[in-house]
């Protein structure tokens, strides 16, 4: 039985349904805290169907086990494992944008190439989650986990330009076997030796996104047939014809990247999804000409552009800072489980308790052209029911107070600021105030004569004239910023979203950038960006 808009599953309710497959249901939710808190997260429950089936529940908890370890900016993240009714269901982080099938899908209706430089870079970062998964370890031991279903339906972009692959409900662990004639995976997209149902190690991943990384330059299909056998047999046996053949903006230097992915013996392609990840960023830095090159997240934006809107209806409001209720002290108000408060959204490795609300506008329901099927985009922005508020937190762990000495000193200093704004009001009428009390012993002194305010001459007004931006020379450079609990990024004026943690890549043109970081406080940089090289700046707004 599929669940309603409004049902209470666990510590989350239900917003609507984005989607279902043949394993599991996708729903959007929110959780629940208190004082009105909530947070926009994905729910993936097992199919009532096949919440009996002994075999995919184990499945879908060994999903929950290998997840759950993950913790990579381009990997989707996991927030909570649990049992509703009589199935399991996670709690995942909700990614605000599109799968990279429904951008190929978009592409092919308007009869686009996607760009190579941009093709390079969603390739390169998801290779860069690759190498991580793939080094995992557990007490020390390597897990040697293996995706096997590295697809575009399993690769998510945000808006802002994130890239993350999801759905390791079949991932391999090094010390678990494959049942004996099982295959595992979309066969389009498996390597030659995982469908001959052989062991498979990290170069199985490798091919498959060169599969992916093929067929969104091409805007076709590599492997495909009337028949599962067909495709099978596509696999192991088709001639792979050169990207560069079929697509003219493709150069020989990509060309030759994506057939080493794709060569069927395993040896011979790159060894290690790291490797795979190097030669792309090689490629993407020699061959950027400007800053939006490799922007995926404004190219995302155009070709959605309709979506987009309806998704930016909601405007933000200033950020407030929460004050306890009156008899409640600063860490109350947050049931704890296990030593973590219980909102089902506890981020892996996150040490220092500190909050930061958001309060946003109610949301007027799913925005047009909200996706009914397939992957599930998934945490960018939070959005509340009507008439409600929506707020953001950031960071769990022990200390729980969020320094409210602070937050009364900040309510304070805004009314003496209105006061004293008030008291320069610009008009040429005085406003009205109480006259001071003369000195006890002195007369009052007469009245002054009215002064007749003399204007100088007119002159044209001072106008601030922005900065031009700094002129490139070569190849772009990179930034990363980390931002505890949480920051709105903003580099040479321009808005990067909310950064929770470690921010994605930001490709600038070579030479110096002001970067600011805004919170209950702004902090500034200027940062001299060098081409080819990546430059990282970190703040904490709670201890620095």
């Amino acid at each position: 039985m599929s669940l309603a808009p409004g049902t209470p599953v666990g510590r989350y309710v239900v917003r609507r349904k984005l989607a279902e497959g043949g394993m599991a249901e996708i729903f959007l939710a929110a959780s629940r805290g208190p004082e009105g808190f909530e947070k926009e997260v994905v729910i993936k429950r097992i199919r009532s169907a096949l919440a009996d089936d002994p075999s995919f529940v184990q499945m879908f908890i060994a999903e929950a086990r290998v997840a759950s370890k993950l913790n990579h900016p381009n990997i989707v993240h996991i927030f909570d494992f649990d049992q509703h009714s009589d199935s399991y269901y996670l709690a995942m982080e909700y990614v605000r944008g599109k799968s990279l099938a429904e951008v190929q899908r978009r592409t092919r209706e308007r009869q686009l190439h996607f760009p190579t430089v941009l093709a390079a870079q969603v390739a390169l970062e998801v290779a860069r989650g690759l190498a991580y998964a793939h080094k995992m370890t557990d007490h020390g031991q390597p897990l040697n986990l293996v995706h096997r279903d590295v697809t575009p339906h399993n690769i998510l972009i945000s808006y802002d330009g994130s890239v993350k692959l999801t759905d390791f409900g079949i991932a391999k662990a090094g010390n678990r076997a494959t049942t004996a004639g099982m295959l595992k995976g979309k066969f389009a997209y498996m390597s030659p030796e995982q469908s001959r149902g052989e062991p498979v190690d990290a170069r199985t991943d490798i091919f498959a996104l060169g599969i992916t990384l093929w067929e969104l330059l091409t805007q076709g299909k590599l492997f495909d047939g009337d028949s599962d056998v067909a495709v099978l047999r596509a696999v192991q046996e088709r001639p792979i014809e050169s990207p560069a053949q079929l697509n003219s903006a493709i150069d020989s230097e990509l060309d030759a990247i994506v057939l080493r992915a794709l060569l069927r013996d395993p040896a011979g392609r790159y060894q290690n999804a790291h490797d795979f990840e190097r030669a792309l960023q090689q490629y993407v830095i020699h061959h950027t000409r400007s800053p939006e090159d490799a922007d995926v997240g404004a190219y995302l934006r155009e070709l959605f552009a309709e979506e987009f809107r309806a998704d930016q209806t909601e405007p933000e409001v200033p950020l407030q800072l929460l004050t306890p209720p009156p008899g409640r002290s600063s860490g109350e108000g947050l049931a704890v489980r296990g030593g973590t408060p219980s909102l089902g959204m506890a981020p892996v490795g996150m040490d220092t308790a500190a909050y930061a609300f958001t309060a946003r506008q109610s949301g007027k329901g799913a925005p047009a052209g909200t996706p009914t099927g397939g992957p599930v985009p998934s945490v960018v922005t939070q959005r509340s029911p009507a008439g409600t508020g929506s707020l953001t937190a950031a960071g769990m762990g022990g200390a729980r107070r969020f320094l409210v000495p602070g937050m009364v000193g900040t309510g304070v200093f805004a009314a003496l600021c209105a006061v004293f704004l008030l008291g320069r009001g610009t008009s040429s009428v005085a406003p009205a105030s109480v006259p001071a009390p003369a000195p006890p012993a002195a007369p009052a002194p007469p009245p002054a004569p009215p002064v007749q305010a003399t204007l100088p001459p007119a002159t044209a007004p001072a106008v601030a004239v922005p900065a031009s931006p700094p002129v490139q020379v070569g190849p772009p450079g990179f930034l990363t910023v980390e931002a505890t609990p949480w920051g709105k990024l903003v580099i040479d004026g321009k808005s990067y979203g909310d950064i929770e943690g470690v921010s994605k890549r930001i490709s600038l043109s070579p030479g110096p950038h002001e970067v600011r970081l805004v919170n209950r406080k702004t902090k500034s940089w200027t940062v001299p960006i060098e081409s080819g090289k990546t430059r990282q700046l970190k703040y904490n707004f709670i201890t620095d």
